[in-house]
């Protein structure tokens, strides 16, 4: 069973929050003091906030992070992201707070770490993945999955297609549905069709005198 869509909005983020618990972290000791006892990566790493796209483009702070998120899931590609400017200030907004996951989504590495948590995120029998990413990667349908708005998500395409394929796959309990487009309207009947049953009559009518 698929995690319900709708927290998908406030718990996305927190996938890439950090390096996550392990029971048995990889040794970086060496790595991280050769960076501790370089001047400039040691500047790096004590400044606060530390500037990762730095930190990590420096060779000794990248060969500390790539040891340290050796053993994460997505490892290599938390570090392409956060190394990378553009791909870095959507991970870390200036102001703090959430990425911007439609922003991260239209990031070329944003989007392959985003993917990569989905593939290994536990949720791989989710027959409507696709779907609900690309949903969280158009703004209007991740605000209605953030506002928890059934309606307001059946009203942009991703979202209706993501309920259409979640109501279809029947993998999530209680998700709101779509309702069904109204029939399409009456045809205009035009004065040749009433006309023609009168015409037939005529020509029966010749034949029976």
């Amino acid at each position: 069973m698929m995690k319900n869509t709708f927290a998908l909005a406030g718990t996305a983020a927190t996938l890439f929050a950090g390096v996550s618990a392990q029971d048995a972290p990889p040794d970086c000791d060496a790595e991280t003091m050769a960076c501790v006892m370089d001047t400039d990566c040691g500047a790096l790493l004590q400044a606060d906030p530390p500037d990762m796209v730095a930190l990590i483009g420096n060779t000794l702070g990248g060969a500390m992070y790539t040891c340290m998120m050796s053993e994460e899931e997505c490892g290599a590609e938390t570090i392409a992201c956060m190394g990378d400017a553009a791909c870095g200030a959507i991970m870390q907004p200036a102001g703090g707070g959430d990425p911007d996951m439609g922003a991260l989504m239209g990031n070329t590495l944003g989007n392959a770490l985003v993917m990569c948590h989905a593939a290994s995120g536990g949720d791989g029998d989710d027959p409507c993945q696709a779907e609900t990413f690309a949903c969280i990667g158009a703004s209007a349908c991740m605000a209605a999955l953030e506002a928890e708005d059934g309606p307001a998500a059946c009203a942009t395409a991703e979202g209706k297609t993501m309920l259409d394929c979640i109501e279809a796959a029947g993998s999530e309990d209680g998700a709101p549905t779509c309702p069904p487009p109204p029939p399409p309207p009456a045809p205009a009947a035009s004065a040749s069709t009433y006309a023609a049953p009168g015409v037939v009559l005529a020509f029966a009518a010749m034949f029976a005198n």
